[in-house]
């Protein structure tokens, strides 16, 4: 599909094949129902896909005092982490919500309601740092 030229790959054909690859994306991307949104999460996901993985673990519960779910996310590296926290919710019309979040090392912290989202079921949670492959996580039904 690559074609050498004297040494070189022709920048042509690698666009014509970028051309198609997202097309073919595009395409599958409609068929499925996926949004632009889904699409880009895909995109920052196999972008860092060379990275190695997150240092975290993510849970969720419903939650005790509101509505919703609450997220905690754990940071088991033995440094502090700049994480950003992309929120998008299916249920409220694709509202999305960037944050940057701080967590200790060894440490938690919780996002819900009282941060400001009360999460629900078909959330989706894109989470990534410059130096780990970004994970997307969905609220599913326990």
């Amino acid at each position: 599909m690559l074609e050498k030229q004297g040494g070189f790959f022709s920048l042509k054909a690698i666009l014509k094949s970028l051309i198609i690859i997202l097309m073919i994306i595009s395409f599958a991307g409609w068929y499925f129902g996926f949004t632009p949104d889904d699409v880009g999460d895909f995109f920052k996901i196999v972008s860092t896909i060379h990275k190695p993985e997150m240092p975290i673990t993510v849970k969720y519960r419903p939650s005790i005092l509101g509505k919703g779910y609450v997220v905690l996310i754990q940071n088991h590296a033995d440094k502090d982490l700049t994480f950003r926290i992309k929120i998008r919710s299916t249920s409220r019309n694709l509202t999305n919500k960037n944050k940057y979040v701080n967590i200790k090392s060894q440490d938690d912290i919780s996002i819900g309601w009282l941060e400001g989202w009360d999460f629900q079921l078909g959330d989706k949670i894109l989470i990534s740092h410059e130096k780990y492959r970004a994970d997307l996580y969905i609220i599913k039904p326990n």
